[in-house]
């Protein structure tokens, strides 16, 4: 009797020991959820989340202080440079229609930074009711071709890096576009979209009216971009 006995203590002992070791498990298990869960929804200190300026109007930084001074240095015919300011970028992508949606999302509150040899841009993304703060950060590259790309190098929903996978999801979109609808491939827009959605450089010429300019360089210090412009001549001019 003493033999059953202790073999029926072993065994609700083991038990208690087993219940243990689960409870154990499964409080491990929601602590890395909940860890996981924190940094998805983890938001940046320097992000502000900037309300939207109300207009019907394009910003009159672009219309009245940017394409002008585009205008005027192309008209010299010299090389000449332009500096934008993060203040300035901010508040005219504040003016520029928020949010966005897209399959489900929404996408509004964008803040742009500059800083040493990049851009990063932070906004918020909203999937049902839940929202995740998304950070992109890109490198504008010129090449030994003269060719501008805008080389994605790094991309967080929260604290969770997510580059390779948003790269994937990047040009799967793109090539999902090119075979859903006709493209201009001379759009400007386009060629913004195919060098960040799928790594393609292009040539950065555009017309300042009558004249047309190429980038030739791309310098971004803490709060400030420089873009250097050259003026490109017309066949036989």
């Amino acid at each position: 009797m003493e033999d059953v006995e202790e073999t029926k203590t072993g065994k609700e002992e083991e038990r208690k020991k087993h219940k243990t070791k689960k409870r154990f498990w499964v409080l491990i298990d929601l602590s890395i959820l909940f860890f996981f869960f924190s940094l998805l929804l983890y938001r940046p200190m320097r992000y502000s989340r900037p309300e939207p300026i109300e207009t019907n109007e394009v910003s009159t930084y672009w219309t009245h202080e940017l394409m002008p001074e585009i205008y005027n240095g192309a008209q010299r015919q010299v090389p000449f440079e332009i500096a934008i300011k993060q203040e300035e970028i901010n508040e005219a992508v504040a003016s520029s229609g928020w949010p966005k949606f897209s399959d489900g999302f929404s996408f509004f509150a964008p803040e742009v930074f500059f800083e040493r040899g990049r851009i990063i841009l932070i906004g918020t993304a909203r999937l049902k009711e839940v929202e995740f703060i998304i950070t992109v950060a890109g490198r504008p590259v010129i090449n030994e071709n003269g060719l501008l790309n805008l080389h994605i190098t790094k991309a967080k929903v929260g604290a969770v890096p997510v580059t390779i996978i948003s790269k994937i999801v990047a040009r799967k979109m793109y090539t999902k576009q090119l075979s859903e609808i006709e493209i201009d491939t001379d759009d400007w827009s386009v060629k913004i979209l195919g060098s960040l959605l799928n790594d393609e450089p292009f040539e950065p010429i555009f017309d300042a009216e009558d004249k047309k300019v190429r980038i030739i360089k791309v310098d971004i210090g803490k709060g400030e971009l420089r873009i250097g412009f050259e003026p490109v001549s017309e066949p036989g001019g």
